[in-house]
């Protein structure tokens, strides 16, 4: 997956945020990112409309943690609550939120990959699928790392990608690749892949190969 280009984040407080969201509708509250802007701690959040289909994050600002509760509480109607794969100076690479039989993942520049709605189950690659042919969803990462991802098991055999990503250097080993750089490249696949699991009301599980 390529990532969106390194941003200049803001921050801001929640009251701040809630105003300049103020009045759009539903929102789809990613919070991740790694590093912080201040002494105390922040998370890096980004809001989507939900359920629109925009490719980008209409807010990409950095928050205080102790008021992220503040913040979901502040937003108008309904808030989907997820998360997203980013650092501290860096751009971000995939986004998903969910819940009550409802979930969405997106990717930079290309919108939506997977909207799970009203007992729907869309797929950008692959259209639309019968959710009640989907056993678990798994997390992977090839032998050699360097192919990872989050995909649907179907019941009788078969598997749908949902989220995948490459890092070719991954098999270079130290100096250049080790167990550090696999951990903050592929934590998102466990808390993506779980999330949609919850939402799907299936097994979460790990594969390697």
């Amino acid at each position: 997956m390529a990532g969106s280009d390194a941003p200049t984040v803001p921050v801001l407080d929640a009251d701040e945020v809630a105003r300049v969201w103020a009045r759009r509708g539903p929102a789809a509250l990613c919070v991740g990112g790694f590093g912080n802007p201040r002494d105390e701690p922040h998370d890096r959040i980004g809001l989507f409309d939900w359920p629109a289909d925009g490719a980008e994050p209409v807010l990409d600002v950095w928050v205080p943690t102790s008021a992220l509760e503040t913040l979901a509480q502040g937003l108008d109607e309904v808030v989907r609550r997820g998360g997203w794969d980013t650092m501290y100076a860096t751009g971000w690479t995939l986004a998903w939120a969910g819940g009550d039989d409802a979930f969405r993942t997106w990717l930079p520049g290309e919108g939506a990959t997977l909207t799970l709605t009203a007992g729907r189950l869309w797929l950008k690659e692959g259209g639309e699928l019968d959710r009640t042919t989907v056993e678990a969803v798994e997390g992977w990462l090839s032998d050699d790392w360097t192919e990872r991802g989050v995909r649907l098991q179907i019941r009788g055999g078969g598997t749908h990608a949902v989220l995948t990503a490459e890092e070719p250097i991954a098999n270079m080993g130290g100096p250049f690749y080790d167990g550090l750089d696999l951990l903050c490249d592929s934590g998102w696949i466990h808390d993506a892949g779980g999330a949609l699991a919850i939402a799907l009301g299936v097994s979460y599980v790990h594969g390697l190969g």
